[in-house]
């Protein structure tokens, strides 16, 4: 690796068009060698090297300022196999200032940034030296993104246009469907609860790959009846079933509701546990016990 660091540092020295550039960092994929490298001149500048622009007559590619961001230039790849070869001190710093504005809510590939941390932990104390480290260290966990109720986050992805996330809650791993994260929150309206690991990590990837785990979903699923009943301090629908069970929609009433039970039961009170993905919700007027209740008075 160091042979390539060299040989692309010595062909930016060569290259007229390259002068007052630098080296940010390189990316090799381990399988087969090849490799990404960033410059750029620290303002408007950025080159990308890719086994793709080899046949191009500069041997690189312009990369828009307005397109750039770490996230789909660095972290993406991670994801995809590639591995650090080098990084630039400076490009740290950026990569640092870019995860403390915007992770972990606007961070889509939370996988490429554990193995930016631990490919720092590998490298020395590049994230130590830092002093804001400790704000950062209570949101990191080894395995995952850690979130408040003692909650990690270990991988994310997609069935279709519905995000689906693979948690380690206590003792329990959740299947999260249709996941949101609300700074250092994260909520789900629907997820699949498992004691075995292994188990779990399958059946995420089958949902993953647009399945659905309820093969008899008329045997497994069942529907419970909710009022609306008015909305709390912090504007959150809140709803209640014939039982009593308090309710609260922590999307705030848009499209598809993200419900939750409360703590304490009670109606200004806190968002507890999602509802279960193989429970289903019916919004109506009157609930059960009210309609009895009234057809009773009406018989008197």
């Amino acid at each position: 690796m160091q042979d390539v660091i060299e040989y692309t540092k010595k062909g930016i020295e060569e290259d007229e068009e390259l002068q007052g550039m630098e080296l940010d960092f390189i990316l090799i994929n381990p399988n087969n060698f090849d490799t990404i490298s960033i410059v750029s001149d620290g303002q408007e500048k950025i080159l990308e090297f890719t086994p793709f622009t080899k046949n191009m007559e500069t041997g690189y590619s312009h990369v828009p300022e307005w397109d750039y961001n770490l996230d789909d230039y660095l972290f993406k790849r991670l994801e995809e196999g590639y591995q650090i070869g080098y990084m630039s001190e400076k490009t740290h710093d950026n990569v640092w200032d870019t995860l403390q504005e915007y992770f972990p809510s606007d961070i889509e590939h939370i996988n490429g940034v554990q193995l930016y941390l631990q490919y720092c932990i590998d490298n020395g104390t590049l994230l130590a030296q830092r002093k804001n480290l400790k704000d950062y260290e209570t949101h990191i966990k080894q395995d995952g993104i850690s979130f408040d109720d003692n909650k990690i986050l270990l991988f994310k992805g997609n069935r279709g246009e519905q995000p689906v996330a693979l948690i380690k809650w206590a003792e329990e791993y959740v299947i999260a469907i249709d996941y949101t994260i609300d700074k250092s929150k994260i909520y789900w309206s629907r997820g699949y609860y498992y004691s075995d690991v292994e188990k779990a990590k399958e059946d995420f990837d089958r949902v993953i790959r647009g399945e659905y785990l309820y093969n008899d979903p008329a045997k497994q699923e069942k529907t419970i009846d909710i009022k609306y009943v008015g909305v709390d301090n912090l504007n959150r629908p809140v709803y209640k079933d014939k039982d009593g069970t308090i309710y609260k929609d922590i999307s705030l009433g848009n499209e598809v509701l993200i419900l939750t039970t409360v703590n304490n039961n009670d109606f200004f009170g806190e968002p507890k546990f999602p509802i279960k993905d193989n429970v289903k919700v019916n919004i109506v007027e009157k609930l059960e016990n009210e309609q009895k209740r009234r057809k009773n008075e009406q018989e008197r």
